[in-house]
């Protein structure tokens, strides 16, 4: 995540703890990893509807 969203470590963690305090994600841990999986199946729609609309789409002008 911190690789294709461009935050810090740190930011990255900050936001995935909101998500979890909101109920959005659950998340598992394996020794030092943590995986983080969507809750609801309507909220991956949006996402995975949004990723197909912005694909393709540039952010430079």
């Amino acid at each position: 995540l911190v690789e294709l969203s461009g935050l810090s470590q740190s930011s990255v963690s900050q936001h995935l703890a909101l998500l979890r305090e909101e109920d959005v994600v659950s998340v598992r841990g394996e020794a030092q990893l943590r995986f983080y999986s969507l809750k609801d199946p309507i909220v991956r729609g949006v996402i995975h509807t949004l990723c197909e609309l912005c694909a393709g789409h540039s952010t430079k002008a």
